[in-house]
């Protein structure tokens, strides 16, 4: 039978795909850079832009900084996947996990068993033991909707990576598992469907020789993010007061500015003591 689709908005009709972009394309995307250069942000707002201007769905999964969270990751994909589905293709899909699924993959032989994993990542009851192949099989189950969801509207899928600068390299061996996920996510981006998918990644000193990597920099959609210049550090900090632009004296601009290296975070923090 075929998916029921839902009613369409009366607020805006979705403009065309711009071309020459990931979106319309599709492609990989990677904002690279230290926490508090924005990162986020940016994502942020491209998600929004492009579901408001283009009815462009988001799938989201994040990864970081704790290794006793890497299934979390596989848990808001299934989860963003159902609600983009639920939202943009069949609002009668059930808000139970089960049922859904049940629903919209029906051949799925295992089903008790993902919605078993997915409560437990939402209670910290995954076993240390278990935690990679419990992200996999979930990320393996948002592959299929992904593709489900493909069929009906373009997808921008955003990854996140975040770990400390301390960690030791055995500890950071287990977040080898983000590029797995990656990797199965880019086979899906190059496939080419009906609808574009464009994966964007936010890490911090990626693998240059990972594939999602290669293509970024190859359309030159690789961004490595900076500090902020000293002009716009002081705009920035007077915004972030909400005061004047003259009122700040130069040498507290400057002060701060060396101190934060022009990283939004650390002139917050700045300004906080």
């Amino acid at each position: 039978a075929q998916v029921p689709y839902a009613p369409p908005k009366a607020t805006a009709k979705p403009e065309p795909l711009p071309p020459n972009s990931p979106l319309s394309s599709g492609g990989s995307v990677v904002l690279q850079g230290t926490a508090g250069l924005g990162k986020i942000e940016l994502a942020q707002h491209a998600v929004v832009y492009a579901a408001r201007k283009y009815f462009t769905m988001p799938v989201i999964g994040t990864m970081g900084p704790r290794t006793q969270d890497l299934a979390r990751m596989g848990h808001e994909m299934v989860k963003s996947c159902l609600g983009a589905y639920r939202h943009a293709v069949d609002p009668s899909l059930p808000e139970s996990d089960e049922a859904a699924l049940s629903k919209l993959l029906p051949g799925m032989a295992h089903c008790d068993v993902i919605v078993q994993h997915l409560q437990d990542v939402e209670n910290g009851d995954v076993h240390e033991d278990s935690r990679i192949s419990v992200l996999h099989e979930l990320v393996d189950v948002a592959l299929e909707i992904i593709q489900k969801l493909s069929g009906h509207v373009s997808l921008i899928i955003v990854c996140q990576l975040e770990v400390g600068t301390t960690l030791f390299p055995k500890t950071l061996q287990y977040f080898n598992c983000f590029y797995e996920i990656t990797a199965k996510l880019m086979r899906i981006v190059e496939e080419r469907g009906a609808h574009p998918v464009t994966l964007w990644t936010l890490c911090k000193n990626p693998d240059m020789n990972q594939e999602f990597m290669k293509a970024s920099v190859a359309k030159g959609w690789y961004m490595d993010l900076a500090g902020l210049s000293q002009d716009i550090c002081q705009e920035y900090m007077a915004a972030h007061l909400e005061v004047p632009l003259g009122v700040i004296p130069e040498q507290v601009v400057s002060f701060v500015y060396k101190i934060s290296l022009g990283n939004p975070l650390y002139i917050r923090e700045a300004l906080g003591q």
